[in-house]
C-alpha cells in the first residue's frame, strides 16, 4: 500500500526503491553475504590466494597429504581429479 502512494506522488524514487530492494534481496541470497549465526565468525582474508598460501604453503601439504594416505574418501577425490 505505502508503495502504491509513493510511486504516485514520485514514480522516480519508487523506482529507485524498488530496484535497491531488489538488488538488496538477491544479494542477501548468498551466504557469504549474509550476517547471521552462521557467519559471525567468519573472518575473510584480505590477501590473494597465493599469498594467503605461503604463509602456511608447508603445513597445508602435510596436511594434505595425510589425509589422502589416512582417508579413502580424499585418496578418491585426489585420484579423480588428477585423471
Amino acid at each position: 500500500m505505502l508503495e502504491r502512494f509513493l510511486a504516485g506522488l514520485a514514480p522516480q524514487w519508487a523506482l529507485r526503491r524498488h530496484v535497491a530492494r531488489s538488488n538488496l534481496a538477491a544479494l542477501m541470497n548468498y551466504e557469504g553475504a549474509r550476517r547471521s549465526y552462521r557467519t559471525r565468525h567468519w573472518k575473510a582474508g584480505r590477501g590473494d590466494a597465493n599469498a594467503m598460501v605461503a604463509k602456511s604453503g608447508v603445513r597445508l601439504r602435510e596436511v594434505a597429504r595425510d589425509l589422502v594416505r589416512n582417508n579413502a574418501h580424499a585418496a578418491r577425490g585426489l585420484h579423480v581429479i588428477t585423471d
